[in-house]
């Protein structure tokens, strides 16, 4: 069950609120490899963060490479505060390990100059 501010918006801690939908960008290709995106549309559309045409456009695709971009495309869009449900939902339903890793900084690839 969501916890619920009073602007009907779920209450996320001050790490999450700095987000912006950029670090879906930044964190692409582990999103693509870990999200059911099925899933996650079905509970976005039940927070009524996306429209029937939106879950649906999602939904009838049947390819799941296909189904990851146009959902991200839609959280990005953040129509109905989706961004701010959809870190909800990663936090509060089996997807904290990728909150982890979008909160944290981005791995770099040459450390101390080497």
């Amino acid at each position: 069950m969501l916890i619920q501010s009073f602007t009907g918006l779920p209450r996320l801690d001050t790490a999450l609120q700095s987000l912006n939908v950029s670090c879906l960008q930044e964190h692409q290709q582990l999103l693509k490899n870990e999200l059911d995106p099925l899933y996650l549309c079905d509970l976005l559309f039940e927070e009524r963060a996306i429209e029937l045409f939106e879950h649906d456009k999602v939904t009838e695709e049947s390819r799941c490479d296909k189904q990851i971009p146009l959902l991200m495309e839609i959280v990005t869009e953040n129509k109905n505060k989706c961004f701010h449900f959809f870190l909800d939902i990663l936090l509060n339903r089996d997807y904290e390990h990728i909150i982890k890793k979008i909160v944290g900084p981005v791995e770099e690839t040459v450390q101390n100059g080497r």
